[in-house]
């Protein structure tokens, strides 16, 4: 039976109502990202009028009212509940999206009926889940592009949904299976039928890709992970032949899947090829020959066929978007992935595939007061291109309203510390030619018992700490501390250290005091 001859159900409107909220939230998110351009665009034209008279305007009223409000409000709800250096929950805004979405799902779960009678009520809402699971899918989703929300954070909604799927599908067989429990001749002669032999196929397939899509195995197992959801065609296949009615929402998933999918190929992807660097602490430097037009706090995707050939692992662009020609990449030794880049020989060209570049940039970077870098391991790829940006504005005399920059990076091996120490010396030069004070802090938590380094030549702007960790909170209260400015904080690093200094960027952030704040994480 086809989607348009499907008599209408007495669950239809519940579903279609689920369907309406979430459609409604991404409206909502364009609709501000609308008013945001609007604005902006806005106060550039104004700028522009007076370019001639060379004239700084500063930005509307309204604009700066809702900056303010959206960064106060934004910062608070990013607050991050650790224990140690595990993370427990996602941040505040996290969990009350999840809390919005189960206070949404609930009532038109439950309204108006008895899942023991009624059991396909849980499997509509469950279908009208499945477009919007779809939507949120790849790096290069038309969400992104609607909502101006990155596809980490789009995959975080994915996951959500995900989760809520797998929830009402079971509540819709259970339901359903011990309602006919009792009868054993009626149960016998229902499960015989195959209507419920392809539901229970779609939800054996949802199962595993539930538990396959957990962190631990997204973490250490990530090709098990991938290779696992490809049993989504198994579900929409089997879902599709259990219920006529999942045909319209299937059908507008794959054609959202689709678009997804061929944007991700054929917009942002190409073959080019890359220079292998082996640096000392397990780091692997790759040098890609490309000319892409990239900004601070942008990353890729890439896959090396020779390593994996549907593998795809995100990586910080680490090199100055004036650096023309290359790209530069840097990857600590963290899986088995990593393990196999670092096994290539010194110099060994590859070819590969590069997906990008990805990810908000930190269209804001040099037009604070202050601003404080924070790092930790491998999280340097971030802060580093940050450092290497303002650098570069220094250089071309961009940097005048800046007070101060406040740089920090902990390891745990001395020897990482080569990784970018060049780079690093070569920012201090370009601020100390532009007169801007610049304060690099370098934090090495292992107590090492050979002799330390020269510290960069003596210079007294760097600071080494030997067997100390960065202290977050402390950083981040200096650089605001009894200040009337604006101030930016970018940090990378471990799960801990990125909480710890949500947690001290929620609590310094009121409305008198602007932080404008940058977390970056990759969520697998």
């Amino acid at each position: 039976m086809s989607m348009d001859t499907t008599p209408d159900n007495v669950n239809t409107p519940y579903g279609a109502a689920l369907c309406g909220v979430l459609a409604g939230f991404f409206i909502l998110l364009a609709f501000r990202r609308s008013i945001i351009a609007a604005i902006s665009c806005y106060n550039n034209r104004r700028r522009y009028r007076k370019l001639g008279n060379n004239e700084e305007l500063p930005p509307t009223k309204s604009l700066l009212l809702y900056q303010r409000l959206e960064t106060l409000v934004v910062n608070k709800f990013s607050w991050t509940p650790y224990l140690g250096s595990f993370v427990l929950l996602p941040p505040l805004g996290g969990i009350l999206i999840a809390c919005t979405l189960v206070s949404t799902i609930v009532p038109v779960l439950i309204l108006n009926v008895d899942l023991k009678i009624n059991s396909d009520r849980a499997g509509f809402i469950s279908l009208a889940m499945i477009p919007f699971i779809f939507a949120t899918t790849g790096k290069s989703s038309a969400l992104v592009l609607l909502t101006g929300i990155s596809h980490v954070r789009l995959n975080y909604l994915h996951r959500l949904l995900g989760t809520a799927l797998m929830a009402t599908t079971t509540v819709h067989m259970s339901f359903m299976l011990t309602s006919w429990w009792p009868f054993k001749t009626f149960y016998a002669s229902q499960v015989a039928t195959p209507k419920v032999h392809w539901g229970l196929v779609a939800y054996s397939s949802l199962c595993f890709i539930f538990f396959f899509s957990m962190y631990p195995i997204r973490r250490f197992c990530y090709a098990l992970f991938v290779s696992t959801h490809f049993l989504f065609l198994v579900f929409i296949v089997a879902v599709g032949t259990h219920t006529p009615y999942a045909m319209r929402y299937i059908a507008t998933g794959i054609i959202l899947y689709i678009i997804n999918v061929f944007a991700g190929w054929f917009v942002n992807t190409y073959l080019t090829r890359a220079r292998v660097h082996i640096l000392p602490g397990e780091c692997t430097q790759l040098v890609i020959n490309s000319n892409m037009k990239h900004e601070a706090g942008q990353h890729v995707f890439i896959c090396i066929p020779k390593i994996s050939s549907f593998e795809w692992h995100p990586f910080t662009i680490t090199s100055a978007s004036n650096e023309t020609g290359r790209v530069e990449l840097h990857a600590k030794v963290a899986g088995n992935y990593t393990r196999a880049l670092y096994s290539f020989q010194d110099g060994e060209e590859l070819t590969i595939f590069v997906a990008g570049p990805y990810g908000s940039p930190s269209s804001t970077l040099g037009t604070h007061d202050t601003t404080v870098i924070i790092a930790g391991g491998s999280g340097v790829t971030f802060a580093m291109r940050h450092l290497k940006e303002l650098a570069s504005m220094a250089i071309e005399n961009n940097l005048k309203h800046v007070q101060s920059i406040t740089f920090a990076w902990c390891v745990r091996d001395q020897t990482h510390l080569s990784w970018f120490r060049e780079d690093i010396s070569d920012c201090l030069q370009a601020f100390k030619q532009s007169s801007i004070p610049v304060s690099v802090q370098l934090y090495v938590s292992r107590q090492s018992s050979e002799a330390c380094e020269p510290s960069f030549d003596g210079d007294s702007r760097v600071e080494l700490y030997l067997g100390q960790r960065v202290n977050a909170k402390q950083i981040v209260h200096h650089a605001i501390y009894d200040r009337q400015s604006t101030t930016g904080v970018y940090v990378c690093g471990p799960n801990s250290l990125n909480a710890s200094v949500a947690n001290s960027i929620a609590r310094y952030s009121t409305w008198n005091t602007i932080i404008d704040f940058r977390k970056e994480a990759f969520e697998y």
